[in-house]
């Protein structure tokens, strides 16, 4: 219903955003329906990415929780694909249905994800460009002093043009292209019982040629040292 009454709105705020296409939809699912994912999402099997450039734990695998698996099936289905196309204006959107890519993800104190834009093909369909994000967040508890918002960055990495909070059933949506730098690149200050939680599924399109293949592209911020740098 409320991407029925708003999906005008939607598509024109997605359209106009600034750095790049995006929007941000709060209250995304009926209160069931995250309470219920809530659930789910106790039961996932963390595996830790840690590396120079994230600190965090995910899971990209389909053997989920039925609870968790459900909300994961209906973002990729037919009908939510009809809403992401009228919102991005981008026709033909392929669903990582196998979760190749994307899945579920949190951290906790001094997690982090340094700026990048993505990675552009699929891990396993090499004809498939990699064209939309959409974030779910699971944060029942969140104090901004604790950072962890999710960064938006202009083409020159010059300045962080928005910052969102990663509130409890906000869905953050936003175009995947060559320079849509973004991350959370703070270390988070929140207790070590708590957890950034989120849902990450990525849209692609089917092309007759292949995709210019570009990893994962971290950049470094203005104010980061040389080391980093």
């Amino acid at each position: 219903k409320n991407l029925d009454k708003n999906l005008l709105n939607f598509s024109k705020n997605y359209l106009a955003a600034k750095p790049f296409p995006h929007v941000i939809i709060d209250n995304f699912l009926e209160y069931e329906c995250i309470a219920n994912t809530l659930k789910g999402f106790k039961n996932v099997n963390w595996a830790s990415y840690n590396h120079f450039n994230e600190k965090k734990s995910g899971n990209k695998t389909t053997n989920f929780d039925p609870l968790l698996k459900k909300t994961i099936e209906a973002l990729n289905s037919e009908e939510f694909l009809e809403y992401l196309e009228k919102i991005t204006g981008i026709q033909s959107l392929i669903p990582d249905r196998q979760l190749g890519s994307g899945g579920v993800h949190r951290s906790t104190k001094g997690g982090y994800l340094n700026i990048h834009a993505d990675f552009t093909v699929h891990p396993y369909n090499k004809n498939w460009h990699r064209r939309v994000n959409l974030l779910l967040y699971l944060n029942d508890v969140w104090e901004e002093s604790w950072g962890g918002e999710l960064e938006f960055w202009d083409k020159k990495m010059k300045n962080c043009v928005k910052k969102i909070t990663p509130l409890l059933n906000r869905c953050v949506i936003f175009n995947t292209d060559y320079d849509s730098f973004h991350g959370h690149p703070e270390p988070m200050t929140c207790p070590e019982n708590v957890y950034r939680k989120s849902i990450a599924l990525y849209y692609y399109t089917n092309t007759k040629s292949k995709v210019k293949k570009v990893a994962t592209n971290y950049k470094a911020r203005p104010k980061d040292n040389i080391f980093k740098k």
